[in-house]
């Protein structure tokens, strides 16, 4: 079905669903949702080539009521293949650059620039308000993101993070006058450092899928800081209740004098169950180091080692399922994308209060997307020059007139079109060759810039050898400099100036899951040996059947030779 309707008409699935009017259901079993999936990737790995409509599926799947669907379908690999491919757009790594930048400023503000008991200067102020403005807007398209599913918004820790710090930066700007409060700064520079962490996160997966383990273990172990702050709350009292030990005053708070007091009492308590400094253990002193016995059995031997064997289990279990958070976090950021043009989602709102509840298939068989995407003709994947590679040559020949004069005269094919110039075999080199043959240049390097036209042949004259090799190094200096340039030039603009395969290796989230991926190839490797020990079985059931039904045939021929003989 994908081989005769998908790949021969060179057009995407949602073209052939429509096209052959099948009727999808509301409710499609999730394993046919993978399938479909996993052969869409295979024909088109780098999502090239979606419908337009595919940014309301995204939107449905990030709606979804059961949250167990919903994470089974992020790990189809094409869902995230195309959210990789919309999160290294210009667009989104914008978006990115930006919420880094502005929150950098941020933390650089409250931590250095703001001085507590002291005024909010204009330079401050100058940073908070477009920052404020930045973060409210981006904190607005999140919310239209999410339209009627809020409890999925509220579920996010995060989201409390963005607007407790929107909160205080408004709190700033509008206090600006007065002095800053000691408190309120401390508050604002844990916040703002721990909103850098959350953006970052957005950015790197192994960062995501550390922060998405600690907010796990924090969820789990309130009920065990729940009874822990019981018990020690329980001990501090009983310390304060027996009072320091005899011929001790309430003056010498090292040596016990602390238990005079209540809040003291608790404070200590909590102390000696992170730092482990026992009191009243050197020596007796009677019901106080009764007391400093029990509670230091169950803190610093039954609780403390509770709460590392919970924390390395659930450190476990959440690294397992870590690109889970990670692809959610990415989807969602992908549809707030899609929630910047405020006009286009008050449409959308209204569209669908009008038009009520739909499911995700239909919603993606609804839209008649364009004929053909824009990104259709994407750059294939970059091959091997300096010897023969036939790897993706069919797409970069379909690319255009130039590519197939260059590649075929490469290649050692005759080719009767226009002879490309040495200019143009140079960029055709830059922009066809993997990085591993342009920096440092390779050997099929030199050779197109020495005007060769096929990989086979070899400059032989020793002047023009040095010469590309001088060339070569020249090149590659120039190289050097312009790599950090457009670094610099790619951090402002979006990843403009970066080519695809550093933003890949930046950004891309791992289509399979490593684990996943193991484990179907281990199922491949068990599914080809019990083919081969069933060939094998076969073959020997079927030796052994010719054999009973040779011995059967010389059965009845004697049968029949003795039928014969005793009628005569």
């Amino acid at each position: 079905l994908m081989e005769n309707k998908l790949k021969n008409k060179k057009k995407n699935l949602i073209h052939f669903l429509m096209e052959n009017k099948l009727e999808i259901k509301e409710f499609i079993p999730i394993k046919a949702i993978l399938h479909l999936q996993s052969l869409w990737y295979e024909k088109d790995p780098l999502a090239s080539n979606i419908p337009d409509s595919f940014s309301k599926t995204l939107q449905k799947i990030q709606n979804l009521s059961n949250n167990e669907d919903r994470d089974k379908i992020l790990e189809g690999s094409f869902i995230r293949a195309v959210l990789n491919q919309k999160v290294v757009k210009v667009s989104s790594l914008f978006v990115l650059f930006t919420d880094l930048i502005m929150q950098v400023a941020l933390m650089v503000a409250f931590s250095v620039l703001v001085k507590s008991d002291q005024k909010i200067s204009e330079s401050v102020v100058a940073i908070l308000v477009p920052s404020f403005v930045w973060f409210a807007f981006r904190e607005l398209a999140q919310l239209l993101s999410f339209k009627s599913a809020l409890l999925t918004y509220a579920s996010d820790p995060s989201n409390y993070v963005d607007l407790l710090q929107l909160g205080l930066v408004f709190h700033a700007l509008v206090s600006f006058s007065n002095n800053v409060d000691p408190m309120m700064l401390i508050v604002c520079i844990g916040v703002s450092w721990s909103r850098l962490v959350i953006v970052s996160a957005n950015l790197i997966n192994k960062v995501s899928v550390f922060v998405s383990a600690l907010a796990a273990i924090t969820k789990s172990l309130f009920p065990f800081l729940y009874v822990t702050s019981i018990i020690v709350m329980a001990f501090g009292h009983m310390f304060y209740v027996a009072g320091p030990p005899n011929g001790i005053t309430c003056d010498e708070y090292d040596n016990g004098g602390w238990t005079c007091r209540l809040s003291d009492s608790y404070f200590q308590s909590f102390a000696m169950l992170l730092s482990g400094d026992w009191f009243f253990l050197n020596g007796p002193t009677g019901v106080q180091s009764v007391l400093a016995l029990i509670f230091a059995f169950l803190i610093g031997i039954l609780l403390l080692n509770i709460i590392i064997a919970l924390i390395s289990n659930i450190f476990t279990d959440v690294e397992k399922d870590g690109q889970k958070a990670f692809w959610l976090s990415r989807l969602r950021f992908v549809n707030e994308l899609e929630s910047m043009c405020i006009i286009r989602n008050i449409r959308n709102t209204f569209s669908n209060s009008r038009g009520g509840g739909e499911s995700v298939a239909e919603n993606t068989l609804k839209e008649q997307p364009s004929t053909e995407n824009k990104s259709s003709k994407a750059r294939p994947e970059r091959r091997l020059l300096s010897e023969l590679d036939m790897r993706n040559y069919q797409e970069w020949i379909d690319r255009g007139e130039e590519y197939k004069a260059f590649l075929r005269r490469w290649l050692g094919y005759k080719y009767d079109g226009t002879h490309p110039s040495l200019l143009k075999r140079l960029c055709m080199f830059i922009e066809v060759a993997e990085w591993q043959e342009i920096i440092p240049p390779s050997k099929g390097f030199r050779k197109v810039l020495m005007g060769k036209n096929t990989y086979r042949e070899e400059i032989k004259v020793l002047h023009l050898i040095v010469v590309a090799w001088i060339a070569s190094f020249v090149f590659l200096l120039v190289s050097l400099v312009v790599g950090v340039i457009g670094l610099i030039l790619g951090f402002f603009t979006g990843g403009y100036f970066w080519p695809r395969e550093l933003k890949q290796f930046l950004f891309y989230g791992n289509i399979k899951d490593k684990k996943r991926y193991e484990d179907e190839k281990v199922k491949e490797e068990t599914t080809e040996e019990v083919k081969q020990v069933v060939v094998k079985e076969v073959t020997r059931l079927e030796t052994k059947v010719d054999k009973l039904e040779t011995k059967v045939d010389t059965i009845i021929e004697l049968l029949e030779e003795l039928k014969n003989r005793t009628i005569s």
